[in-house]
């Protein structure tokens, strides 16, 4: 059965993966079997909060609609839950309930809960980017230059491509090629010069050396070859998106919240800024996880006179055919953004 998901869905979702405390797994659509016929059921959203030798799990249902939820929607829910192995229920309204649907709710011990739209909140931060922030998303693609020493018809190695090559270093560990060259280009100080270069210059290649001293490969006759290193050329481009920050109230808290689209993929933030705290800014890129979609970044840095928040999505290849999202949440300044 395929996972259903909303823009509404991931904001609640973030929001509790921000308010739960540390340990709880918030996770999106889970499934669970029925205890008594065995069908798999999905949640909308679970938390499973460890607590000693058990763990509690808070099942909250999400509906997105224009009028309040009804006595009706109630009505399912009960029934849904009575063989499902979870300690309590929560449903969740971006309309409100209806009269009849409180009474009902209160009478099987189900919990309600009701975004409220609010249209100015005294915000700390958020007043720096006026409402709006924007988002990079860093896209690149690399090829090897040469390996150092050069392979000879005789030490040809046993790997096309060559990025699928297998090395060896002395302590037994084994990697190929390619994955040493993304351990590389994904530390911070690549990243800030990828980002400004291809900012600045769409396009344009930038060139580094990879030590590989201490690595070897076999060839097809399995002997030795030591490496020194690789030379790796990269291209790729910086686009920018904007995410309008709406704000809402839910469960006590204010809740600055945006949803944008990736390459069809819904990207979505939440900030959640709370008394004498540093706010908290949680991303969302569908499938960056099975169980856990969204990261929890570090709090931003604004640059004296700009205002805008960059944060980077790494596009990083990891085949032929297919990317994976890394969401790193980095922030990094941002030249003149017009």
């Amino acid at each position: 059965m395929p996972q259903r998901s909303n823009s509404f869905q991931r904001l609640i979702l973030l929001v509790e993966a921000s308010l739960n405390p540390l340990g709880a797994r918030v996770i999106e659509s889970l499934m669970l079997r029925d205890l008594t016929t065995g069908d798999a059921r999905e949640i909308d959203v679970a938390i499973e909060i460890p607590t000693g030798p058990r763990t509690i799990r808070i099942a909250l249902e999400v509906r997105d609609q224009r009028r309040p939820a009804s006595v009706q929607w109630v009505d399912e829910i009960a029934g849904k839950y009575i063989h499902l192995p979870v300690d309590r229920i929560v449903a969740v309204s971006h309309s409100g309930f209806t009269t009849s649907a409180r009474d009902k709710a209160a009478s099987f011990n189900i919990d309600l809960l009701m975004p409220e739209e609010i249209p100015e909140f005294d915000w700390k931060i958020l007043s720096s980017v006026k409402r709006f922030v924007s988002t990079a998303t860093v896209s690149y693609q690399w090829e090897i230059i040469a390996l150092d020493p050069t392979c000879t018809a005789l030490s040809a190695p046993p790997s096309d491509p060559i990025e699928s090559l297998l090395l060896h270093d002395p302590s037994g560990e084994t990697q190929e090629l390619g994955n040493l060259i993304h351990a590389f280009i994904d530390k911070a100080e690549s990243r800030a010069s990828m980002a400004k270069m291809w900012n600045d210059r769409p396009g344009a290649e930038l060139q580094f050396q990879l030590e590989l001293v201490g690595w070897s490969y076999r060839d097809l006759k399995g002997n030795e070859h030591a490496l020194k290193h690789a030379d790796v050329a990269l291209t790729g481009q910086v686009d920018w998106l904007n995410i309008e920050l709406r704000t809402v109230t839910y469960a006590g808290e204010t809740v600055a919240h945006g949803e944008t689209t990736l390459d069809g993929q819904p990207v979505s933030l939440v900030v959640i800024e709370q008394e004498d705290q540093e706010p908290q800014w949680l991303w969302y890129v569908k499938n960056t996880d099975k169980q856990l979609p969204w990261r929890l970044s570090s709090p931003p840095t604004f640059v004296q006179g700009q205002k805008r928040l960059v944060s980077v999505f790494h596009r990083q290849p990891t085949g032929l055919d297919r990317v994976t999202w890394r969401t790193d949440a980095m922030d990094l300044w941002k030249s003149d953004a017009k």
